[in-house]
């Protein structure tokens, strides 16, 4: 089961409000490495820009997929670690108002058939005109050999 702060999950949605109808992305933080999200930190989606530069190898505008700079990445990482939080998953939306774990999710949390992140959540909503109709989160489930979906249970 995910536990995710009210205020975490309200940072999700308003990004994915704002940046729709493009996806938005970030990363979801815990004080350790267990299940309690307590933060929800922005990040930019680069996938415009990777599309622009090289169309072939990325056929995706952000309308469709999301990326997030390593450079990026990793000042945010050193962040959390700063405070003491650690990295717990990825967010993301969806602009069609539906929330699922896509093919092109599962493939880019694998890498040689397995997961990378195997602890990691991916928390995913639905956004559609600008209003967030569905949440899903996921995570690996080393019995099954996939992504299934967990709860989500909001706390203050």
């Amino acid at each position: 089961m995910l536990y995710i702060k009210s205020i975490a999950l309200e940072t999700i949605y308003s990004h994915g409000i704002e940046t729709f109808p493009e996806e938005c992305c970030g990363i979801l933080a815990s004080p350790n490495l267990e299940e309690r999200v307590i933060e929800a930190v922005r990040c930019s989606n680069i996938q415009n820009e990777l599309h622009k530069k090289d169309s072939k190898k990325y056929r995706r505008t952000a309308k469709k997929a999301y990326s997030i700079s390593g450079l990026e990445w990793m000042k945010i990482e050193n962040e959390l670690n700063e405070k003491g939080y650690y990295y717990t998953g990825i967010y993301h939306s969806h602009s069609n108002g539906k929330a699922y774990f896509s093919q092109k999710d599962r493939k880019g949390a694998m890498l040689d058939g397995k997961p990378i992140q195997p602890k990691a959540r991916y928390l995913i909503i639905g956004v559609k005109d600008r209003k967030v109709y569905d949440r899903k989160s996921f995570i690996w489930d080393i019995k099954q050999k996939d992504f299934v979906e967990e709860e989500i249970k909001i706390i203050e």
